[in-house]
């Protein structure tokens, strides 16, 4: 088979699919509504969920039904079906995002906001969003492909592994950013016996004077900047920080941060494909 027809069969059972457009619905409605009610959303670093359900399934799928097998039995080559399944992953992503973008877009149009949000750093996000659904795309094939067969049970599997994954990436990357969110200095205000109490208002009482101490929790360079970095290059982080530009006018700084998560992604990306495909090929169906 060549690719063209790999792709065909892909995409025909990816668009035959109910789950992928209930999760389009689901993704533009839930973004909508939470966006309109909130004013803001954090459903865009949540996406990688999705992307695994919507992979699981697919490649489960794939597996159980003997679509994957009769693909190598007919001949095809396998760096050419794993390509065929990675691309249409990411052209599910793709769908999958676009409806939670066009979701935000209409609810900042109904709140008013849409004016207000920058061109440029709409531009720059929308480009970053689509690479990142590329890396997700690369690791749920690289998991997916080396995990299913005809063997039921094998999509659950999955689903846990790329879960689990996506979970341990954003606590990992929640604690990074927590701690990069740390002051410099506190502010407290001292009582009798030595006693300190950490203020963070503006206004003091009367007679009360804060006095600026530096914050122990502090990240300082160098580790300031290796920790920037992570939450660059991981997946989840990458969602919250593209998403940041959406109010910002654009800077060299931002720029170059957006640039730093695209070449992430494209590593990403670049580095699951290759691993994926080396190790399709010595892989045993089952």
């Amino acid at each position: 088979m060549t690719m063209k027809s790999l792709l065909s069969q892909n995409w025909f059972v990816a668009r035959s699919s109910v789950l992928l457009w209930l999760c389009c619905a689901a993704a533009f409605v839930i973004t909508f509504f939470v966006i309109a009610d909130n004013g803001d959303s954090q459903i865009i670093p949540g996406l990688g969920l999705v992307y695994a359900f919507f992979a699981a399934v697919y490649l489960g799928d794939a597996g159980t039904s003997g679509r994957l097998d009769g693909q190598v039995i007919h001949g095809s080559a396998r760096f050419r079906i794993y390509l065929a399944h990675f691309i249409t992953l990411f052209v599910c992503f793709l769908l999958i995002l676009f409806c939670t973008l066009l979701g935000e877009l209409a609810a900042y149009a109904v709140n008013g906001a849409f004016f207000d949000m920058s061109g440029p750093g709409l531009l720059l996000d929308t480009a970053g969003l689509l690479l990142n659904a590329a890396g997700y795309a690369a690791m749920y094939a690289l998991i997916g492909l080396l995990t299913v067969g005809r063997r039921p049970g094998r999509g659950t599997v999955l689903l846990i592994v790329c879960v689990s994954l996506v979970l341990a990436l954003a606590i990992w990357g929640s604690v990074i950013m927590d701690r990069l969110a740390q002051p410099e200095y506190d502010m407290v205000i001292r009582t009798g016996f030595n006693t300190e109490i950490a203020w963070y208002g503006d206004d003091y009482p009367d007679g009360v004077e804060a006095e600026k101490v530096p914050n122990p929790y502090y990240v300082a360079e160098p580790e300031r900047s290796r920790l920037e970095s992570l939450t660059r290059f991981i997946p989840v982080t990458q969602c919250i920080v593209l998403h940041s530009f959406l109010d910002m006018e654009p800077t060299a700084d931002a720029a170059g941060i957006a640039g730093e998560i695209y070449l992430y992604s494209a590593l990403l990306t670049a580095v699951c494909s290759a691993a994926g495909i080396a190790l399709f090929q010595r892989r045993e169906l089952d």
